[in-house]
Parts: structure tokens; sequence; C-alpha cells
């Protein structure tokens, strides 16, 4: 149903500054993300190279946003990784005075990158507290006002914006709704701030139904898709499709990204993939090995490395087998 590729310069990204200047002599400086090679108002402007990838099929990439470092560090890290926000989120037109003419970036400022990290983190908090019935935690942003029956939900404060200022009114008008609303119970009225937040993000972002191929018993048919116009876009969107499954969501032990607990995934499952968990399986191999070069016994290393000492000494053996074979 829904389709999107997007892009990231494999010569990466830097931040730039520029000062700019509006009509009425009034102007500042700008901190934003350029391409490397993308350098104004040098021409010709450097052949830049690009990869594609499919940020609908990274199953929790909305989590990935909220988590990011609002630095140009951090930020640099993300955008080099997974691209720029796109056009959803805004773009820099930049004017240096001197006699060339205004451009829009392909990137954005620092200040609209850090908005939209706080954005996708207020929503997430909000959500993992509704999924977790987290009451203490609602209960400091949702105020009852009991002689009108009215629920409201304040800003979270943070750093850099404030949002999600909202009121309800009850009755809402929908009585399976009402019967949820109890007076001073902050599960329902954040479930209802989080849905209207998070459309309106959908509705101020950009998604277009277009004529595409689909493959149906090996033949090519057309069909309507759904596709978001940039990274945020598609961002929200995944944050409202997994707000709409009640999906769960758990963080690699290897590799550190997050996937989507479903299926016949465990939900203690520690690793996003066959490889990573090979991967831990063989580090943890090669660090009984060093650990029993150093002298420390097996039932310790078990100990450290949460295994059993037979397994342990499993490794060791097999470690030191590989060694002499390699000598011989």
């Amino acid at each position: 149903m829904f389709e999107f590729h997007w892009r990231v310069s494999e010569s990466g990204f830097e931040w730039v500054r520029h000062k700019y200047f509006e009509a009425k002599g009034e102007g500042g400086e700008v901190e934003y993300l350029a391409e490397v090679g993308d350098v104004w108002p040098s021409q010709p402007r450097v052949p830049i190279s690009y990869r594609t990838y499919e940020p609908l099929k990274r199953s929790a990439l909305f989590k990935v946003l909220a988590g990011v470092d609002p630095t140009p560090a951090g930020i640099l890290a993300f955008a080099n990784e997974y691209g720029t926000l796109g056009d959803g989120a805004e773009t820099v037109i930049v004017d240096r005075g001197s006699g060339y003419p205004p451009r829009t970036t392909s990137s954005q400022s620092l200040s609209v990158w850090r908005r939209e990290i706080v954005r996708m983190r207020h929503a997430v908090a909000l959500w993992e507290a509704i999924k977790q019935g987290d009451s203490g935690f609602l209960s400091q942003h949702i105020q009852w006002d009991a002689p009108h029956n009215t629920a409201r939900m304040n800003g979270f404060t943070y750093t850099v914006s404030t949002i999600f200022t909202m009121t309800f009114t009850l009755p809402s008008g929908m009585p399976e709704i009402d019967a949820m609303l109890n007076l001073g119970d902050p599960i329902w009225p954040a479930r209802l701030a989080l849905r209207e937040y998070v459309n309106y993000r959908l509705k101020e972002l950009t998604l277009a139904p277009e004529i595409g191929w689909n493959y149906v018993h090996g033949k090519l048919h057309e069909r309507i898709h759904f596709v978001p116009g940039d990274l945020v876009s598609a961002l929200w969107l995944q944050l409202a499709k997994a707000i709409e499954g009640d999906l769960e969501y758990s963080q690699c032990d290897e590799c550190g990204d997050w996937y989507e607990i479903s299926g016949d995934r465990r939900a203690d499952a520690r690793f996003c993939s066959n490889p990573c968990r090979f991967k831990a399986y063989r580090k943890r191999q090669k660090e009984a090995l060093r650990l029993h070069a150093a002298g420390v016994p097996p039932k310790d290393i078990a100990k450290q490395l949460g295994s059993d000492a037979k397994t342990v000494k499993g490794w060791i053996a097999k470690g030191t087998r590989d060694v002499k074979t390699k000598t011989r």
C-alpha cells in the first residue's frame, strides 16, 4: 500500500554557515546541512553520487530519529546514514549578499533538525507511556478540570520547543470513547492527544497516491500506492502505522537497530537478525579465549559472559584446536 525510496549522498554531509539578507535589509546567519561537494556559489557544481534505500522497510526508523542527539554531530551521523529530512521539514534559502542569486538548499538548518527531532521524541515518549500504562508520567501532563468535565494536555517542555497543548471536553460524541474517559485518569486523554497530534503532522506533511506496478501471480498490474513526499513524512506515517497496529519494538544488542517484535520472533529476542546473533556469538567465543589466556577460570568466564561453564569449556577446547591446526 505504501512505497517510498529515499536517496543519500555517498559523499556525506557537512555543516555550513552562511549569512543571509532579506529584502528589507535585515539578515543573520544560518547553519545548515549540505552535501559534501555541494559548495555554493562555486561553479560548476561537483557531481554527487547517491545510494537509495526504502525507509519504510526499516521497521522503527521513527524511533531512531526520536533518539538522535540534537547536536551537530548527532544530526550529521543520522543524515550520513539515512539522508536529509526533506522538504516537509522546510528548506533554507541562502543569500550571501554578494551578487549571487538566492539559493534554496537541499537540506535543512540546524534549528529545523532540532525541532523535528523533538517533535518525534515527544510523540514517541507519549506513545510509550500510554502503552506501558505509565499514569505517573502522563499525570504530569494531563490535567482535569472537574467542574467543566474537561481534560487538558499540557505542553511537553524540552530545551528546544514546547508542543502538545490540547483540550478535550466531554462528551466526545462517541459513547464508546466517553465510557473509557474517567475523571482523573490520564491514559485515554493522552491517547486522544497523541492521535490528534499525529493526525496534525500527517496533514501538514506530504503523502500522495500514485499508480505504480505490482506483481500478482507473476504478472505486472497497475496498483495505487501512497507515496510520502520526503523522509520526515515517511517517519510520521511509520509512527501512525505502529500506533494503529499496537506494535512492539526491541533494540538489537549487536548493531543497535530497532526491530519489530512480531510473528514467531520472541519478545525476549536480543538480536534483529541471524547475522547479528552469529556475530555476537563469535565475539563471546573470542572474549572467552582472551579471558582464558589471562588465567580466568571457566566458571568465572561463564559468569561474565552470561553463559555456563560447559559451553565455555567447549569454546576454549575448540579455540585451542584451531590454534594448533594453524601452527602446523
